[in-house]
């Protein structure tokens, strides 16, 4: 499992995997022992519904983790861009003042 390629590539191997044991559960002989494997089945046809579901709400989470680092680093891109548009401003600013200080005088 995995060595799986995928979410299906992990969902076919898993079903192959039942049906296998699905087919020597057949070969059971006493009723008891196909009451006992059918039981087994189910309960494993359920854990893999359970990861299957687990799976797909960690790649959403992962996702949503994604965008939001992704969202923030924008954030911080656009905030050293108005840093440097500021600075800029900052220094026009006191350039202005020194030639109003020098008309002055």
């Amino acid at each position: 499992m995995s060595s799986a390629s995928d979410l299906t590539d992990a969902k076919n191997r898993a079903f192959k995997i039942l049906k296998l044991f699905e087919k020597s559960a057949d070969r059971s002989s006493s009723p008891d022992e196909k009451r006992e494997v059918n039981k087994e089945h189910e309960i494993v046809k359920q854990m893999l519904g359970s990861l299957l579901h687990q799976n797909g709400v960690l790649k959403r989470a992962f996702l949503i983790q994604h965008n939001r680092l992704k969202e923030y680093q924008e954030m911080v891109q656009e905030r050293s861009q108005f840093n440097q548009i500021l600075e800029k401003y900052r220094e026009q600013i006191k350039a202005l003042e020194v030639g109003s200080v020098k008309m002055l005088l």
